[in-house]
């Protein structure tokens, strides 16, 4: 992604690729010093054994991840619905479980990564859906619930290019 080489390790070579389908227009093949790695392992559902913190946007929300701050300085997500299970700390990532069923779990997992690199800059990340036509965007800002996706993928049915449905980062 723009000047920085992400470099994604896989123990599946289904990951791999169903992560080259999806990010294909950013792949490269030389191999400069990555910017940063990422390590995604397939495996059966993790059972680790700490005291997760709940985590919701709003109390009449789901629950859709938990967490724990390990004392060696990780972070640990736990994804409720998936079982995924994503362990952080600055550069060193990892993300482990049953990813080939929850690909789609390692892919927003990848965009966060990068949008977070992003947001150092100047950059702001907004809750909002995105259309694009002509080289000019536009950003529909709402509440959860209120019909951003709806109206992004109307405009899309009405010829415009998708950009997002939860997340625009914008510089």
């Amino acid at each position: 992604f723009h000047d920085r080489i992400y470099e994604l390790r896989f123990n599946h070579e289904d990951l791999k690729n169903t992560l080259d389908v999806y990010f294909r227009e950013w792949l490269v093949q030389e191999h400069k010093e990555a910017f940063q790695v990422v390590k995604a392992y397939e495996t059966e559902l993790p059972e680790f054994d700490h005291d997760f913190i709940e985590y919701r946007e709003t109390p009449e929300k789901r629950m859709k991840e938990a967490y724990v701050d390990l004392s060696n300085g990780y972070r640990l997500i736990k994804k409720v619905k998936t079982g995924v299970h994503f362990a952080v700390k600055e550069k060193d990532c990892l993300a482990i479980g049953p990813l080939k069923a929850y690909s789609n779990q390692l892919i927003n997992y990848l965009n966060a990564i990068f949008m977070e690199d992003e947001l150092h800059g100047d950059h702001m990340l907004f809750h909002a859906a995105g259309v694009a036509a002509n080289g000019e965007g536009i950003v529909i800002a709402a509440p959860s619930g209120k019909g951003k996706s709806t109206t992004s993928l109307y405009l899309v049915n009405e010829g415009l290019d998708f950009v997002s449905n939860d997340r625009v980062i914008l510089q």
